[in-house]
């Protein structure tokens, strides 16, 4: 190996390196983002002792994504319905309002409200997601 070649193999290891931190810092302050408009809400919950952060990482496991993807426009079945049930979730067992969970998720009340009564029906269809909901629940409870 001659030394343009290892320099350009070094150049290149440079750039990857450099891309890579990145990107990692673009996730860092997407999820730092998210972390402070979570937070705000703690302090307001009604008689709500659940992590909403816990909740919406369950609800994307559950629907085998990201928590990134759950909170983005991604309009495919799965994602949308997952949605919808977080929607009808957290306003019944956080006490949170349409307008707080429209913060979080950088939507308009009126659509978080639609998703509400979507995801009610939903559960209300598919009884199964009531026992699947008080387990995501129960991993979500907070400490007093």
């Amino acid at each position: 190996m001659n030394e343009e070649v290892y320099a350009e193999l070094l150049q290149q290891s440079a750039k990857q390196t450099l891309l890579a931190l990145k990107a990692k810092k673009s996730e860092e302050k997407t999820h730092t983002s998210f972390e402070r408009s979570v937070h705000v809400f703690h302090e307001v919950r009604k008689n709500n002792n659940h992590s909403i952060t816990i909740l919406i990482e369950e609800f994307a496991n559950l629907s085998a994504t990201t928590i990134d993807v759950l909170l983005s426009r991604n309009r495919t079945a799965v994602i949308a319905n997952t949605r919808d049930v977080l929607f009808y979730v957290m306003h019944k067992y956080t006490g949170l309002s349409n307008p707080q969970i429209a913060r979080i998720f950088q939507r308009d009340p009126s659509t978080i409200q639609t998703g509400r009564v979507r995801g009610k029906d939903i559960v209300d269809k598919n009884k199964f997601l009531v026992e699947v909901i008080h387990n995501v629940l129960n991993k979500a409870k907070m400490e007093k």
